[in-house]
């Protein structure tokens, strides 16, 4: 490698008078420097890869150990009922009118069903009959004040004081409105480009007037439709003093105007053709909240078919509900769905629920509280004309209720929510059965197979972590692969990414060959499967968890031999969770002398004392080796700078010679 800092030119020299290439020389002569630097160059990457692994095996050790040796793991292995799970088995006829849940822990025994006498239910309150007058029941968008009820119609507040409808952020009273003094009737229109044109009544003679802009810029005239309700542009009468003093051409403002109204053929918001009726408006300005506005209605339409900026008022009553206590305001105008929405929003925190059963075509109140005590209390006519106040069919709600023997004593058993808890199992009542009916037996029964599958998953997981650490030992390079080691970047730049990945991929084989820490690590899991667990009698190898064989490199592994194991779990459960999860309290202090304690302490011990004293030696030698690398790579720059100067000088004096000889040749 050579510095370009420490050299005036990259490029190859060639001898002014020597003739020689002595940029060749002098990289043939730091060549020997540079294969020393590309030694430690790959000595480093040896240690950031015996880096990385280690790093790997910490983060695989610490998720075994938060997985399965923590109490908060989702996988734990440190509860005690892991190891003593029971199966709850449910005959009879009538078998699903139940759904039984064994507790973790519970123990042997069984429960006999008799009846399940009833379900637990809210409070209800619903419509005796269908309540739409053809039976057919209502769109959930049906406006209320529209609805065609089967008995007598909704009574809505008639009263103009007590209408309202809203005028943007305000309210406006129907009498408001009624009362309101209406201006002449025109009609205003923007079309063509030019915006409004305000038109005037027929006359007599069949014209009409129309007037728009201001000022300089006011244009005014005449004009009417021939017998097919068409206006002719060009037969337009135009007040053409009124446009003197103005800006624009007189001629092209007339052609404007009258292109506009010629448009009035095809306007039929504002035109009837045919008839030649245009669609007039009246204005008035009422009082609001807000202030003083104004609304139009269409001349000679009735008061109430107002608008405002374009949309008509909407004028509405309102009617008070009651429910358990809570009054509710209702609009007329409303839809069913948005009165639903409005009053559920109102329910909230009470825990009863107002729907519309389309297909039923009834409403209806209830309580998402199961069993007794509930009552939903409703007043208002419209809830009457619901049929869900007077007349309406209740429900104060109900308890479930089952009669069960157990250790032959029978009894009656209540809940609210049918699910009743029987100390060792959750009994959820799904459906009612006759007194006549055979019993329903629950047999609850020790399941040895749950604990065999927590233990075989988390052995599946332990000799995963140990299979790569055995493999990570006895890893080694054969014959061919033993001259395969660490690019340099210069080695790098001639390969493809795929050929450097298999490079060296061959290259990290057996970089933790013999590793002293994962070899105790390895050696002390073992024996721990060996230890007789204090205060049990028994080790892990007496439950039919061995070790595997050192002769096919599953040494450190462990095998499981299940009938053992299922057999030890099924007599003696609480035995076999000691040998795991044991605590042995009698020195005072709670200790874990079980064998996934022991496992935890180890694996704990290995990653913050041995891993990390190789970590910590391996961040060392990373150090020492790029101050290495440093040292030399100076060592060679300054070689390199001096062998330049040296080539130089002697080039300069070759020069000097040449000089001097020339001249005596002159001189002779």
């Amino acid at each position: 490698m050579v510095n370009p800092m420490m050299r005036s030119s990259p490029t190859r020299l060639m001898g002014l008078q020597s003739g020689m290439d002595t940029e060749s020389i002098i990289q043939a002569t730091l060549r020997m420097h540079q294969f020393r630097i590309d030694n430690q160059l790959r000595n480093r990457r040896l240690i950031e890869w015996r880096q990385q692994t280690h790093n790997g095996i910490r983060d695989e050790i610490q998720s075994l150990r938060q997985t399965y040796l923590s109490n908060l793991g989702s996988k734990t292995m440190m509860n005690r009922n892991t190891f003593n799970a029971t199966s709850a088995t449910v005959t009879g006829k009538n078998a699903a009118a139940v759904s039984v849940r064994t507790i973790t822990g519970a123990n042997p025994g069984s429960i006999r069903i008799n009846q399940v006498v009833s379900l637990a239910s809210g409070a209800n309150v619903t419509s005796a009959n269908r309540i739409s007058a053809n039976g057919q029941g209502f769109s959930t968008n049906t406006r209320l004040d529209n609805m065609n009820l089967a008995g007598s119609q909704i009574d809505w507040n008639q009263d103009p004081e007590n209408r309202f409808a809203a005028v943007g952020d305000s309210l406006v009273t129907e009498k408001a409105v009624r009362d309101a003094a209406w201006n002449d009737a025109s009609t205003t229109v923007s079309i063509g480009g030019v915006s409004d044109i305000v038109i005037g009544k027929r006359d007599d003679e069949g014209y009409y007037t129309f007037t728009t802009g201001e000022g300089a810029n006011r244009v005014s005239g005449r004009f009417k439709f021939d017998d097919e309700g068409k206006l002719d542009a060009s037969d337009i009468e135009y007040n053409v003093n009124l446009m003197t003093d103005s800006d624009v051409d007189p001629e092209a403002r007339k052609l404007a105007v009258g292109q506009a109204l010629a448009e009035l053929n095809e306007n039929e918001e504002n035109i009837r053709l045919g008839n030649n009726n245009l669609n007039y408006f009246q204005t008035a300005t009422i009082a609001s909240d807000d202030g003083l506005i104004e609304i139009r209605r269409r001349d000679g339409a009735d008061a109430l078919d107002v608008q405002f900026e374009g949309r008509n008022l909407d004028f509405y009553a309102e009617s008070n509900i009651t429910i358990n206590g809570k009054e509710i305001t209702i609009k007329s105008n409303m839809t069913i769905n948005q009165m639903l929405t409005h009053v559920n929003k109102e329910l909230e925190g009470t825990g009863l629920t107002m729907k519309y059963e389309g297909f039923a075509d009834r409403f209806s109140i209830e309580s998402t509280q199961r069993g007794g005590d509930v009552e939903i209390t409703t007043s208002g006519h419209l809830l009457d004309m619901f049929g869900v106040g007077i007349g309406a069919t209740r429900s104060d709600g109900s308890q479930a209720e089952m009669i069960v023997t157990i250790n032959g004593k029978t009894e009656t058993i209540f809940s609210d929510t049918n699910v009743f808890n029987m100390g060792d199992a959750i009994i959820t009542a799904n459906f009612v059965t006759e007194a006549a009916d055979e019993p329903i037996n629950v047999t609850l029964a020790r399941d040895a197979s749950k604990a065999v599958d927590a233990i075989k998953d988390f052995i599946d997981s332990y000799n995963s972590i140990i299979k790569r650490l055995e493999g990570l030992l006895n890893e080694r390079k054969t014959g061919n692969e033993a001259s395969y080691k660490p690019l340099t970047d210069e080695e790098k730049s001639g390969m493809t990414e795929k050929q450097i990945e298999e490079w060296e991929a061959i290259a990290k084989k057996g970089i933790m060959r013999g590793d002293q820490g994962i070899q105790n690590l390895v050696s002390s899991l073992r024996r721990s499967f060996f230890e007789t667990i204090e205060g049990t009698g028994m080790s892990a190898s007496q439950l039919g968890l061995t070790t595997g064989s050192h002769f096919d490199g599953t040494g450190g592994q462990i095998m499981i031999n299940e009938e053992r194991l299922r057999a030890a779990l099924e007599e003696d459960p609480d035995r076999v969770a000691d040998v795991f999860i044991k605590i042995d309290s009698s020195s005072g202090t709670a200790q874990g002398v079980g064998l996934l304690h022991k496992i935890d302490g180890i694996m704990r011990d290995y990653v913050n004392t041995s891993q990390s004293t190789s970590i910590k030696n391996l961040e060392e030698s990373l150090k020492r080796t790029n101050e290495q690398i440093a040292r030399m790579e100076q060592r060679m720059f300054a070689e390199e700078d001096k062998l330049y100067r040296q080539f130089a000088a002697m080039e300069t004096a070759l020069a000097r010679l040449q000089q001097q000889g020339d001249w005596f040749g002159a001189m002779l």
